[in-house]
């Protein structure tokens, strides 16, 4: 029977794995998708607190007042802040994605063992002619069945990949310009500084970003 996407390609979605931009206090580099290895790349463009080489946040997304980050966050700016929210938001998200890709990934081995079970007993059948028959369309029919399936899975593992790769992309993106603003502001004797694109070395960005990341979390988990 001929196939139009191979097993082999639909189980290559399955050794895909991901990783969230997310930092944590003891990190000391953003992960990306293993699917590819991102660089990032330094620009042009100079952060400062008061102004980012950005279109700027969108401010009616965040309608809680500063002071309410205040005790974890100050003396991050406030445009700064807003940018280190949207890179949680996107972590969070990008959680999300992984948990549905991991799900595609259990549905899709379940469904190719049951896949491998239809083409043996199909191959045992067409290897005896006197089983041809109703049978033998019977079990064709099931196998074009279950691989209409693996191709819905397949399409629906790629989407989420391709969303959860734009994710990694957009993050290291806003990691650049909080890197930037946070080697300009807050280096100090006790600063620990390496050549990476990680503002996981200060300090105030950790507390600011583990804050950020219990509360949007627990605000998500919400009805």
């Amino acid at each position: 029977m001929k196939l139009s996407i191979a097993l082999s390609s639909i189980l290559a979605v399955c050794s895909v794995t991901t990783a969230t931009p997310v930092l944590s206090t003891t990190t000391t580099s953003v992960e990306s998708t293993s699917t590819a290895t991102t660089s990032v790349e330094s620009t042009s463009t100079t952060a400062s607190p008061n102004a980012i080489a950005t279109s700027g946040p969108d401010y009616l997304k965040y309608p809680s007042p500063y002071d309410e980050y205040t005790s974890h966050c100050h003396p991050i700016s406030l445009e700064m802040l807003m940018l280190l929210k949207e890179f949680v938001l996107i972590g969070l998200g990008c959680d999300a994605l992984s948990d549905e890709i991991d799900e595609r990934r259990v549905k899709i081995y379940a469904e190719v063992d049951i896949m491998d079970e239809l083409q043996e007993r199909f191959d045992t059948v067409m290897g005896d002619s006197s089983n041809y028959g109703l049978g033998n369309l019977d079990l064709e029919a099931a196998i074009r069945t279950q691989h209409e399936l693996l191709e819905k899975l397949h399409k629906e593992s790629m989407g989420l990949l391709g969303k959860h790769w734009n994710g990694v992309q957009e993050s290291d993106k806003l990691l650049i310009t909080l890197e930037k603003y946070f080697r300009q502001n807050f280096i100090s004797d006790e600063t620990e500084v390496y050549d990476i694109a990680d503002p996981n070395e200060f300090l105030e960005f950790r507390r600011c970003h583990e804050f950020l990341r219990s509360h949007l979390s627990q605000s998500q988990s919400q009805p």
